[in-house]
């Protein structure tokens, strides 16, 4: 099992990441353009905008790999989504590998529980805009500050354990090894 290199923040944040705002749209990204729209309003102060790192030069870009991870971990909580297509983005792992605790649409559950993670277990789940505000107001209040902390140590525990990249390199040669195997 690897090492966590990051501590764990006790900053009262939420960061919802996503990449180019022109990308966020309401048909693909509908979680993080609803939070989108609650910032852009005012209507929230609890949330903090954390842009994508983007692919550009990976050498020459500090929020890229170590520096994304410390820059997460800067949140007690990170929220994102599964996109339209309830599809695993490579945030749902760095998230919590990065000492956060993952705020996540409920339609990904059945999909992080393949891989392990289980709503609040590792993670917790919202399913609507009122869901999601009662999640985060359950994420920030003190008196639930032991919970939170337990659930992002198990969840970053699980990602250092399973799902790292030797590990779905791993898979990945396994799964060539077995489609290329003799009949």
């Amino acid at each position: 099992m690897g090492k966590p290199f990051v501590s764990f923040s006790n900053h009262h944040l939420i960061n919802q990441t996503f990449g180019n705002h022109r990308a966020t749209t309401r048909q693909w990204y509908p979680y993080r353009y609803l939070v989108r729209r609650w910032i852009a309003q005012g209507r929230d102060k609890r949330f903090a905008l954390l842009d994508h790192p983007g692919y550009a030069s990976f050498r020459d870009n500090p929020f890229i790999g170590r520096g994304f991870a410390l820059q997460l971990n800067r949140y007690a909580a990170c929220m994102t989504d599964g996109l339209q297509l309830n599809y695993t983005v490579a945030k749902i792992l760095e998230m919590p590998a990065a000492g956060c605790l993952l705020l996540i649409n409920g339609e990904m559950t059945p999909l992080l529980a393949r891989l392990g993670f289980f709503d609040s277990v590792h993670f917790l789940s919202y399913n609507n805009a009122s869901t999601l505000i009662d999640v985060v107001k359950r994420v920030l209040d003190p008196r639930n500050a032991r919970i939170m902390h337990a659930m992002r140590q198990r969840a970053q525990a699980l990602v250092l354990r399973r799902h790292v990249v030797t590990h779905r390199a791993a898979e990945m040669h396994s799964t060539v090894l077995f489609l290329t195997k003799p009949k």
